[in-house]
């Protein structure tokens, strides 16, 4: 429930006397003038011959609580609780600036607390339907902003159920969006932490790969190796053995020679 509270209401004011009457009622008149011509376009349904109307008297008394709010009631969007139009970022924050500062400015003159009360019930109007169409962060800045506002008027009307009701509103919307900024920030980590996971692995990988690549290959001895050696060995000494039967052979040959005795050959064999 978002009810823009309206007033439309005429200027009361008391009068000097004199010249300084003549002229202060003249402008006074003006002044009324204004401000009957822009409530009467407003319940129309003519906001901008109001908006243009209740300028034209904020121009002239620009102190004037009731002035200040009809005209900050004339810049609202006519279809307020819908979200606003999109226009230029520049102009918008103008405006609602404005507008926050015209409520304000008029609570704070106004002695009426429930017109008080109701200043800032429009601000917390203002920024709740603003929530709808900003973005995640501009949305809980927009929903802080009516809450406190809504807290104010109820300060100063604490029987306004309408202020009460968009107040609780407000707040659920607050926690449902932080909930999910801060569950999206969770889920962020998480595949971050699996990003970075994956990445060390890979680069892990790499590193093994790299390393591999680097050291020389371990030779490893064939089964059959050591029997070949050993069988290798028995033959060198066979092979000795009998070059050295061969050397004594002949010396034996040698010395028989000498003796004239015939000598014997050996019987050779292939190995």
């Amino acid at each position: 429930m978002r009810i823009l509270k309206l007033i439309i209401i005429s200027l009361l004011m008391v009068l000097p006397t004199g010249e300084v009457a003549a002229q202060s009622k003249a402008h006074v008149k003006t002044v009324r003038k204004y401000l009957r011509e822009g409530n009467k376009h407003f319940r129309n349904g003519h906001r901008e011959d109001a908006y243009t109307a209740y300028k034209k008297a904020h121009d002239l008394d620009s102190i004037n609580p009731r002035i200040n709010y009809n005209f900050a009631t004339s810049m609202l969007p006519q279809d307020y609780w819908r979200p606003w139009p999109k226009t230029d970022d520049s102009i918008m924050v103008k405006e609602v600036a404005m507008i926050d500062s015209l409520y304000r400015s008029a609570a704070d003159a106004e002695t009426n607390v429930d017109l008080q009360s109701m200043s800032f019930y429009n601000i917390g109007v203002m920024h709740q339907s603003l929530a709808q169409s900003k973005g995640d962060d501009e949305q809980q800045s927009r929903l802080k902003k009516a809450i406190e506002a809504y807290k104010e008027a109820l300060r100063r009307n604490p029987s306004d159920n309408d202020a009460r009701y968009n107040l609780v509103v407000c707040m659920k919307q607050l926690r449902k969006g932080q909930q999910q900024n801060q569950d999206q920030q969770d889920q962020n980590k998480d595949d971050n932490k699996d990003q970075n996971k994956e990445q060390n692995d890979s680069t892990q990988q790499q590193q093994n790969k790299s390393q591999q690549q680097q050291q020389p290959p371990q030779q490893q001895q064939p089964q059959e190796q050591q029997p070949q050696n050993m069988e290798q060995q028995k033959m060198d000494q066979m092979l000795r053995n009998a070059m050295q039967k061969e050397k004594e052979v002949q010396q034996r040959m040698n010395e028989a020679n000498k003796e004239g005795m015939p000598a014997r050959r050996p019987n050779r064999k292939n190995w």
